[in-house]
């Protein structure tokens, strides 16, 4: 029922048949095989089986639920936007994305694939989200703005735990610029 393929994408699941109780307890097998290795993603290839109801969409959102939750899941499917809609409305948070071919299923697993990340770069995204944040803070008071100009030194304070002095002062002045809110 399910074989690998040798399509490029690492690993892919292609579906040979119908996807129905048995192809799905197959798949919780294989699936249970392939990530004891500790794997970051699977691709599953489910056209062969057409457009799935809405009871497949539902198992394959029960595997995707049973599965290890740093496990990345895409499932290649003849209508995407359908299993979209009920991975939406099930109101669970899945790591399970539904594209239409092998390309978009390359593109979302290595996004999905997290990077190691040292201290330094850690240090250097902070630096730099402070950065932007006091950048568009200053433009958004430029432009009158100072409720948003304010909020964003809200998002400083919140990542930093702090403003820089000089921060304060424009804070300040910015606070005393903003019109009156009537509650």
């Amino acid at each position: 029922m399910w074989c690998p393929s040798g399509a490029g994408i690492e690993p892919t699941l292609v579906l040979q048949g119908e996807f129905d109780e048995p192809a799905t307890e197959a798949l919780r097998t294989r699936i249970e095989e392939l990530t004891a290795a500790h794997r970051l993603g699977l691709v599953l290839d489910l056209r062969a089986a057409g457009e799935l109801d809405a009871g497949q969409r539902g198992r394959l959102l029960r595997i995707a639920a049973l599965t290890r939750p740093s496990l990345a899941l895409v499932a290649i499917v003849a209508n995407p936007d359908a299993l979209r809609e009920q991975i939406f409305a099930s109101n669970r948070p899945l790591r399970l994305w539904a594209v239409a071919d092998g390309g978009d299923a390359a593109i979302v697993l290595g996004a999905g694939t997290p990077v190691e990340t040292t201290a330094d770069d850690l240090r250097e995204r902070h630096r730099r989200v402070i950065k932007r944040s006091l950048h568009w803070a200053a433009r958004s008071a430029a432009l009158g703005d100072y409720g948003d100009a304010l909020g964003w030194l809200e998002l400083v304070e919140a990542v930093d735990g702090r403003l820089p002095r000089e921060w304060e002062q424009r804070r300040a002045c910015w606070e005393r610029s903003e019109p009156e809110q009537v509650g």
